[in-house]
């Protein structure tokens, strides 16, 4: 879609000079997702905007915090047994809202200093700060109908949308961030319009190389989006919400403009005692290689039966990483367990301090095609059943 970002621009200037006749009613969610709060899953993030809950109207500063750890423990009963505590997520968010018009946001993650396949990083391999999220966010209303106009190192509005309803962050990323269909964030604007909170439609132009690389080709990715969502729904004496949306995306990647495009759709249902969703993606040019197609498929679903005591989850997901070209390329990842909030109650003693601390305890079984990555032709070896605990801490405090 090279060169066709710019009417995107302008229109987003012209609609930032409207005047605002009410409050937005843009919904809003964590930048990285994780905002499934109406179930005690995690806080409604103070330094997010996005489709699912209403925006806030205070005026103040807001923080915060994120942690996933884990012990596992793989191939318990084989020779190549191996087990390891690790960090996957440590973050720090805070925001400044000026009521509901206008959100300054700068979200800093952990990562190891050596990429995924590579041997090499800063003092071995440790854990480095960078920036993921630094955008300007302006919410406007005019009768029924609210803008949100977000600019900087912006959240990926696909990744945001599926993960605004996603309560197993803590274990699993949804299949179209940790397949690499979408990046978390990257460098562009966006534009947001919702109807009486039921339907939302945007609009996003972004560089394209995602969060950890600078422009690379002289095109801009256009990714749009349209959402649809039903809140008024009572079951079992509580709220169900029921979301649902597609995306398309064209783009490229790296110095020689690989094509990387893509089409999207993901659904989910939330309610206070349990939680639903699917998706699916299709890409046409993946990994840099503009040849190459792939397509992933992901489910989860989660309940208390004793809440906060409780609860069990499963996910399962399928990836073909070039189902063009080879004949059985697929990855099959079925995650299981029971989960529990012992801390629930201590929490909500605690106000404005909002969020959870979740427990879980699980298996994770790996099943890898004959032509499938990391080892085509060797899939026994990449084959693995892994045994976990996982801590996963969300917490916000809000102005």
């Amino acid at each position: 879609m090279r060169g066709r970002s710019l009417w995107l621009l302008a229109y987003f200037l012209l609609l930032a000079s409207l005047p605002s006749t009410g409050v937005a009613q843009e919904p809003s969610a964590d930048p990285e997702g994780d905002s499934g709060s109406e179930r005690g899953i995690a806080p409604d993030d103070p330094t997010s905007a996005g489709p699912v809950s209403t925006t806030p109207s205070s005026t103040g500063f807001a923080a915060s915090s994120q942690i996933f750890a884990d012990y596992t423990h793989t191939n318990p009963t084989a020779s190549d047994s191996f087990d390891e505590f690790s960090l996957r997520r440590a973050e720090l968010g805070v925001s400044y809202s000026a009521g509901s018009i206008f959100r300054a946001v700068t979200t800093l993650e952990a990562i190891r200093a050596a990429g995924e396949g590579s041997f090499f990083g800063v003092d071995g391999n440790s854990l480095l700060v960078r920036v993921k999220h630094a955008f300007a966010d302006v919410d406007l209303a005019v009768g029924p109908i609210s803008f949100e106009i977000r600019a900087g190192l912006i959240p990926e509005i696909v990744v945001e949308f599926l993960e605004s309803g996603y309560g197993l962050r803590g274990i699993s990323a949804t299949a179209g961030e940790h397949f690499g269909f979408f990046d978390t964030s990257d460098l562009g604007a966006s534009l947001g319009v919702g109807v009486l909170d039921a339907v939302f439609f945007q609009a996003q132009v972004t560089n394209g190389e995602g969060r950890n690389e600078v422009e690379q080709n002289d095109g801009k990715n256009l990714t749009l989006q349209l959402i649809g969502q039903l809140t008024a729904l009572d079951v079992l004496g509580d709220r169900l919400r029921l979301a649902a949306g597609v995306s398309w995306r064209d783009g490229s990647l790296g110095i020689g403009s690989a094509r990387n495009q893509r089409v999207a759709a993901g659904l989910f249902a939330l309610h206070p005692r349990f939680g639903a969703g699917a998706e699916i993606h299709f890409a046409d040019g993946y990994a840099g290689r503009p040849d190459r197609t792939a397509r992933g498929i992901g489910a989860w679903g989660e309940g208390f039966a004793l809440p906060p005591w409780l609860g069990a989850f499963v996910r399962i997901d399928r990836f073909d990483g070039d189902p063009d070209h080879a004949t059985d390329s697929g990855q099959l990842t079925l995650t299981a367990g029971l989960y529990s909030e012992p801390l629930d109650a201590l929490l909500d003693d605690f106000a404005p301090l909002g969020g959870t601390v979740r427990l879980y305890a699980g298996y994770r079984m790996e099943r890898y095609g004959d032509d499938a990555e990391p080892l085509p032709g060797v899939a026994s070896v990449a084959d693995s059943d892994q045994f976990f605990l996982s801590l996963a801490i969300q917490l916000g405090v809000e102005p």
